[in-house]
């Protein structure tokens, strides 16, 4: 990868308002990966209707003739993993589709290891956990249900990484990719995600929660992360008889922020 293709970038009102410029965390032949921050929707989806989405922003620019896209060889674009909206983290996406086919049978044979990061409530209990619930999409509501006669099979694997008194971090693998997984998974496990507002009803954090002199300026405070508190920070590709291969995503600046309030005032 150059030093000139180190993100990709959109002009203003292509896929949001404002001009925007996405971090391309990978590149190669017949994919790439992007980071996308929380509130950007990947594809498109019904519960996001009138959304402009990542995938449909992308091909818009191939057919407009962006030299950027057609430098790196995409012509097709599509995603192949999913991450949710309200989620940040890496995004795969094929360059044409030969190599989608080819990921995505690959995802479908357990050859993509998503790993997330999470933070939830509570510290105390067990240190690993395993969920293995299927899952379907509501008909009437914007939420998945667990479904043993329609679900898809899921499954993951929680583990504890560190402590903050009220708040734990969370890691989370599995090798599916389904709508709202981790979040369902992780409540039915018991853990709220900080920010779930679907499956658990558990709040942001805000500096005044834990700083005990915090003073109030006189405009309304805003929580140190705004975002449901879950960032897919790492996908592995198996491929047979090749080396996997590791792509990651830096958290965002305000995630990182947060946990490092929350080991400041949890010492």
């Amino acid at each position: 990868m150059t030093d000139e293709a180190k993100f990709i970038s959109f002009p203003e009102g292509r896929l949001t308002e404002a001009s925007v410029r996405l971090d391309l965390i990978a590149d190669h032949d017949g994919w790439f990966a992007l980071s996308k921050p929380p509130g950007l929707v990947l594809v498109p989806d019904p519960w996001q209707a009138g959304t402009v989405d990542l995938v449909s922003a992308l091909r818009a620019e191939v057919s407009a003739g962006k030299n950027q896209l057609a430098s790196l060889g995409i012509v097709a674009p599509s995603a192949i993993n999913r991450i949710d909206v309200d989620e940040s983290g890496v995004a795969i996406l094929a360059k044409n589709d030969d190599a989608a086919a080819t990921l995505r049978n690959l995802l479908g044979s357990a050859g993509l290891k998503m790993t997330y990061e999470f933070l939830a409530e509570g510290s105390a209990g067990d240190t690993v956990l395993e969920c293995s619930l299927p899952l379907s999409r509501h008909r009437e509501q914007q939420r998945v249900l667990v479904s043993h006669r329609s679900g898809k099979k899921a499954s993951t694997v929680f583990r504890r990484t560190e402590s903050f008194g009220l708040v734990s971090q969370w890691e989370a693998e599995t090798f599916y990719s389904r709508i709202h997984q981790i979040r369902i998974h992780a409540a039915e496990s018991g853990l709220g995600i900080l920010g779930e507002r679907l499956y658990k009803s558990v709040p942001f954090v805000y500096l005044s929660d834990l700083k005990r002199k915090f003073r109030r300026r006189g405009r309304p405070e805003r929580p140190i992360y705004g975002h449901i508190a879950l960032h897919l920070k790492r996908v592995e590709i198996m491929v047979p008889d090749q080396a996997p291969i590791r792509i990651e995503a830096s958290l965002p600046r305000s995630y990182s922020a947060l946990i490092k309030r929350l080991r400041q005032y949890s010492t």
